[in-house]
């Protein structure tokens, strides 16, 4: 049962449905506002999926967003529905990226989905293309919106 959800949830429409159903991105943004609510901002964005949290979260058009993600179908599907955004399909350990070009990093329910050694593989990455003064974002999930977003958080990838 388990692989067949995680299967499921590898469908970009499959898992868009989900996000939509089980996040609250708006809060996210209230809760980052002091960091997302300046524009001019170089923003990077660590599995940034289709781009959903973003889409709430970044305003692409004042600001240089660039989402990253292995998924290729997750980053077609980003670029076509948000176009002011730049989408790129890269491994967050070895970034084509010059070094201290991002004021931003964000993590936006990334890191449950990954080992350590990747984890840190990826940190020491962006704290070579984060500007000195730079800020990460982290958000990892706790979700409480409905029984649905709970379930899924039991069987998570």
């Amino acid at each position: 049962m388990l692989k067949l959800i995680h299967k499921a949830l590898e469908i970009p429409l499959v898992f868009e449905i989900q996000q939509k159903l089980c996040q609250d991105y708006n809060d996210m943004r209230n809760e980052f506002l002091e960091y997302l609510g300046t524009d001019g901002q170089n923003i990077l964005d660590v599995g940034c999926s289709m781009g959903t949290a973003a889409g709430v979260m970044v305003n692409m058009k004042a600001n240089h967003y660039v989402g990253v993600d292995l998924n290729s179908g997750y980053i077609a599907m980003a670029q076509k529905r948000y176009p002011d955004g730049k989408f790129m399909v890269m491994d967050a350990r070895d970034m084509e990226f010059e070094d201290n070009f991002f004021d931003l990093t964000l993590f936006m329910g990334v890191l449950h989905h990954l080992p350590d050694d990747v984890v840190r593989a990826c940190l020491l990455d962006i704290k070579r293309v984060l500007r000195r003064g730079g800020h990460v974002l982290v958000a990892e999930p706790i979700f409480t919106k409905n029984w649905l977003s709970t379930w899924f958080l039991d069987r998570d990838r």
